[in-house]
């Protein structure tokens, strides 16, 4: 009776290892499904703060947040959750009205973004990017949280030849003289909104036309903290807009300017 018990409990003992060999050695089914990376305790992280505009459990919560919207596929939800206004670069309200989200987001841009593990910290004062630059968001300064940028997905294509830009009597004005902030302008915005006491920096730097000939005159040169010998402007005389060539559907500037933004050179509209 002793030795069939023993035997009994050789035998099971066995069949759980040859269970286990077989759950460990045999090829599970690929699941398609991408996880998001599991939520960071921020405040592990003991390195100061390069900025202190917002809170690194915030930040990283953010993040996640916009890749539980990818990942459940909520186009709507991406669109009316976490993103304020128009974004500076991505497709329009307007365009993904009546589009899927697989119209506009490819799978593999899908996993790359919901794939990545959100930092604490911000890429500087540029704010906060997912997966090297797909998505960049940043807290603004009422205190939300929005999406800036989405990179990398399908656009919208405009196939109207005849959207050559602005006419004047004097000619097509270039790109080049209207007024942007581009990703290094950020000490400018502080020096115009400090010189003219603009509150809401965003504003300024997303709609600087409400401001300029109001708040700042026509014209009006602020010299440039780094180097005294620069001066920095956020409109230029229309004459001055016209002082540059055109070659092969590119504006090109003839000598260094002071302008706001310098640009060597800028994609032009063909006729």
């Amino acid at each position: 009776m002793v030795q069939k018990d023993k035997f009994r409990s050789e035998n099971s003992f066995k069949k759980l290892i040859l269970a286990l060999l077989i759950i460990f050695t045999v090829p599970l089914p690929a699941n398609s499904e991408i996880q998001i990376p599991s939520r960071k305790d921020c405040s592990l992280i003991k390195k100061k703060q390069s900025y202190d505009y917002y809170d690194r459990q915030e930040a990283h919560d953010f993040g996640r947040k916009i890749q539980n919207l990818i990942a459940k596929k909520d186009i709507q939800g991406i669109y009316k959750n976490v993103l304020i206004d128009e974004l500076q670069n991505g497709p329009r309200r307007e365009f993904i009205k009546n589009k899927s989200f697989d119209q506009i987001f490819p799978k593999k841009w899908v996993n790359k973004v919901i794939s990545t593990e959100i930092d604490c910290d911000s890429i500087g004062w540029r704010g906060f990017m997912i997966s090297n630059g797909l998505i960049w968001f940043d807290r603004m300064e009422s205190g939300k949280w929005t999406i800036k940028s989405i990179n990398g997905v399908n656009q919208e294509q405009f196939d109207n030849k005849n959207l050559i830009g602005w006419k004047t009597n004097k000619g097509i004005i270039p790109p080049t003289c209207f007024p942007t902030f581009g990703n290094f302008e950020k000490p400018k915005v502080d020096l115009f909104t400090e010189e003219f006491g603009i509150k809401n920096k965003t504003k300024f730097e997303y709609s600087p036309g409400e401001y300029i000939g109001k708040t700042i005159p026509l014209g009006y040169k602020i010299r440039s903290k780094i180097s005294k010998d620069n001066f920095y402007s956020v409109s230029i005389n229309l004459n001055d807009c016209f002082k540059w060539n055109l070659e092969n559907g590119f504006v090109k500037n003839e000598a260094t300017k002071n302008e706001l933004v310098l640009v060597e050179k800028y994609y032009l509209s063909k006729k």
